[in-house]
């Protein structure tokens, strides 16, 4: 039972931080929750690999053509980790056409999340997919609740500052996270570190011991092995 949870949460892991990346390939090592923490297991399988490989269809074009007016609702009741090995990466274009239709999928948000020091107010979606990343910020550990554990968000790094987690990199010790969920809860996160790491690098989803806030996105639009990792402690809820 613990090797197919460890099994399963390397792979939500994975998939969820394939949508970070615009340009390139990723791969993540698996991880084993113990009582109080996770702990980081080195090796990789070719399957997982395989997952961060871009799609024919997406070397082919070298972008998804979608219309965001078209929109599967269906696909934003679901709360699992998707895979996306058969699918094409986001362009800059696909991302502000998504951003520009974001009120008709509003309301399958869970929450929201606001960073007044970069003027950044964003909707949290539960579950990484496709598509619900080029709307908003959405959670990478199953089973998230914002106020318990490590409450891990994601997003894409859209080259604007100001536009969606590009401007993370801008925070500093002692800025303001807050996080507001449908059913009124608030919650309010301090910024404690602010970092650049390698993508291998995943002691960021570790548990901490207390309640705290993960931001990850990359560090460029580009092909990049860098991720910014920014954390914030939780001071009232």
């Amino acid at each position: 039972m613990k090797q197919e949870t460890k099994k399963w949460l390397g792979a939500g892991l994975g998939l969820a931080l394939f949508c970070l990346l615009l340009f390139g390939g990723l791969f993540v090592s698996s991880f084993h929750q113990g009582n109080q923490k996770e702990e980081t297991v080195s090796s990789v399988s070719s399957e997982s690999k395989n997952l961060f490989i871009p799609s024919k269809k997406a070397e082919k074009e070298g972008k998804k053509e979608t219309d965001s007016n078209k929109i599967d609702f269906a696909r934003f009741q679901e709360t699992k980790n998707e895979d996306f090995s058969d699918m094409a990466r986001p362009t800059k274009e696909e991302l502000e056409q998504a951003q520009a239709n974001l009120g008709q999928v509003e309301s399958y948000a869970v929450g929201d999340l606001t960073i007044p020091a970069i003027d950044l107010a964003m909707k949290i979606f539960q579950g990484t997919t496709y598509e619900k990343m080029l709307y908003g910020a959405t959670t990478v550990l199953p089973d998230s609740v914002v106020g318990n554990g490590n409450y891990v968000l994601a997003s894409h790094n859209m080259g604007v500052e100001g536009k969606m987690f590009t401007s993370l990199h801008k925070l500093k010790k002692g800025d303001d996270i807050y996080v507001s969920t449908k059913e009124g809860q608030k919650f309010h996160y301090r910024v404690v570190t602010n970092e650049v790491v390698d993508f291998k690098d995943t002691r960021c989803l570790e548990l901490q011991g207390k309640p705290v806030i993960t931001l990850i996105t990359c560090d460029s639009v580009q092909a990049t092995d860098q991720r910014v990792v920014v954390q914030g402690e939780l001071v009232e809820s």
